[in-house]
């Protein structure tokens, strides 16, 4: 039987989770940042018999979906009904959880990623950048500047809106993250903003590192390297022990590796097709 749970659970949810901290990266983050109570944040859980979780879903922004269970195997027919019954957008999670989930759903498009979590950054391989190159935080005077310039990005522009109001609930969104811990690094160029690299789910212990991206023209001169590697500096600064992200091009994968990114899973993913 699947039950939303409450603030008392969340002490035996990070316990629950602890087997696989980079794959609920997300599930931490977002109840430390927003609350198990938030309208954004929701948790469920599937008791058995014995009142023990056979795994848990956490609900974000109604739409997001984050499954987890230390098991490898689950009541997949269980947590597939409970899902069908929501408007979501996505389902991600661990790949030996998500993977049995796919049959549920032959609308939605089924991705693997791979997770990897660094300890300690490496800049050795970076050649310097030239004094027209300038690498800073971001602020919330930045956020217009920044929304825009990965508005222009391929991979992003697909999920970008033009509808004002749209706008500014992201806006509004981002800055609710700055807030409440999350990073942004820029590279600007001759003072334009050319290369980004951010964080978002953070919590006390880590973050994921999110929406690496350099404007067209502006590629292959080490931008987003420069932009990963301060970032990852910035945030260990702030005590973070480790951060994480994940990838599917190797290309990409490559140089991760050399800032300090190891390997640790396939992090998978259904969404809806675009």
């Amino acid at each position: 039987m699947i039950q939303k749970l409450g603030e008392s659970d969340v002490e035996k949810i990070f316990e629950y989770i602890s087997p696989d901290p980079e794959m609920t990266l997300f599930i931490r983050g977002d109840i430390e940042q927003l609350g198990i109570n938030n309208p954004n944040v929701q948790m469920y859980a599937s008791f058995l018999s014995d009142g023990s979780w056979d795994f848990l879903v956490l609900k974000y922004r109604n739409t997001m979906f984050q499954v987890y269970s230390p098991k490898t195997s689950y009541d997949v027919a269980e947590m597939a009904s409970f899902l069908k019954a929501e408007k979501l957008t996505s389902i991600a999670g661990k790949k030996e959880l998500v993977s049995p989930l796919a049959s549920f759903f032959p609308d939605l498009v089924f991705e693997d990623t791979f997770m990897a979590r660094c300890d300690k950054p490496d800049d050795s391989f970076l050649t310097p950048l030239g004094p027209e190159a300038e690498i800073r935080r971001l602020g919330p005077a930045d956020l217009d500047d920044y929304l825009a310039m990965r508005a222009s990005i391929e991979e992003f522009a697909a999920f970008a809106s033009s509808d004002p109001a749209e706008l500014a609930r992201e806006k509004k969104t981002t800055l609710e993250h700055l807030k409440a811990g999350d990073l942004i690094v820029g590279v600007f160029v001759l003072g334009k903003l050319v290369g980004v690299a951010g964080t978002t789910a953070s919590h006390q212990e880590s973050a994921m590192v999110v929406s690496v991206c350099t404007k067209v023209g502006f590629r292959n001169k080490g931008y987003a390297s420069y932009a990963v590697t301060s970032l990852c500096r910035e945030a260990f600064k702030t005590g973070k022990k480790y951060l994480c992200l994940f990838y599917d091009n190797p290309k990409a994968g490559s140089i991760y590796h050399k800032i300090g990114f190891k390997d640790v899973g396939v992090y998978s993913l259904l969404r809806k097709r675009s």
